[in-house]
């Protein structure tokens, strides 16, 4: 890969040790998760090509990747929508089942 930089032993180790943890955290955190390590490579590389467009282009390189990707994939902004609704009340569930595991051991503790 001719114009591939080579990187110090110190980048691979804080790549490896704290930007990989903390990118595959993050997508965990938002559901995204990856079938091999092919598939991490590629969201890297992704994300490195849209920092690059936002560094070059005066637009909002994120939210035409957004709109391309969705149109790849026939997603329209109703559909959006109605994902990110089931997520949210997925994720009030969760919540209310927190609750109510805290109430009843708390119930349980006061005897």
């Amino acid at each position: 890969m001719g114009n591939v930089a080579e990187t110090t032993p110190q980048e691979e180790v804080l790549f490896n040790e704290v930007y990989l943890p903390a990118f595959m955290s993050k997508c965990a955190e938002l559901g995204i998760n990856f079938p091999d390590g092919e598939s991490v490579n590629d969201a890297l590389e992704t994300t490195a090509i849209i920092k690059q467009m936002s560094q070059i282009q005066s637009g909002n390189a994120i939210k035409q990747a957004n709109a391309q990707l969705k149109a790849s994939l026939g997603i329209d902004k109703v559909e959006a929508a109605q994902a990110q609704e089931e997520h949210n009340k997925q994720a009030a569930m969760e919540v209310a089942k927190g609750q109510q595991v805290r109430e009843a051991a708390l119930a349980l503790l006061r005897g």
